[in-house]
């Protein structure tokens, strides 16, 4: 009722970039948790708002209100299998003036840089090594190191199944091979 000139549903789509550009939201009602979200990120990086459920890792890449101030949302976050707050959501992405909607947008493309870039994600693990071996890896401070030049940081096999294993669940340990 009142959607068929606002609303298209096309199918299969190989440029996903394309069609999150031309879009003025993108919705990721999930009704179950998702390891990431990759669909919500993807939107946010090319600058369109989200509307997403609340669970999984959507209440980390989608910031919404209450959990942060209206001038930082990058979209909407409700409760899954929850038609009205949907609805809810959808009316007010679609009355959203353009230039705020453009805001918005552009808060969501630097919200998922600065969160979940490969440079961001890197130094977030360098900052996990630099706990748990009490290095400054993070920090820059590598001696004698080309900083033009990638790294590669090489840790004896024990050390590094022990300090993945302080960050994951017992089930999930490695297991022991001849070469430890």
């Amino acid at each position: 009722a009142g959607l068929e000139n606002r609303v298209r549903l096309v199918g299969h789509v190989d440029d996903m970039a394309a069609a999150f550009l031309a879009a003025h939201v993108a919705v990721v009602a999930s009704t179950e948790p998702e390891a990431f979200g990759r669909a919500a990120t993807e939107a946010q990086v090319v600058g369109t708002p989200v509307i997403s459920t609340n669970i999984g890792a959507p209440p980390e890449t989608v910031l919404s209100s209450p959990h942060v101030a209206e001038d930082a949302a990058t979209g909407w976050l409700v409760p899954p299998a929850d038609a009205a707050r949907l609805a809810d959501a959808l009316a007010a992405a679609l009355a959203l003036p353009p230039k705020e909607r453009a805001r918005m947008g552009a808060r969501a493309r630097a919200h998922v840089l600065d969160s979940f870039s490969l440079k961001a994600m890197k130094e977030q693990t360098l900052k996990v090594y630099d706990r748990l071996l009490g290095t400054k890896l993070a920090a820059g401070e590598r001696t004698g190191h080309d900083h033009q030049q990638p790294v590669t940081y090489l840790l004896p096999l024990p050390l590094a199944r022990a300090a993945l294993a302080s960050l994951r669940p017992a089930a999930m340990a490695f297991p022991a091979t001849a070469s430890t």
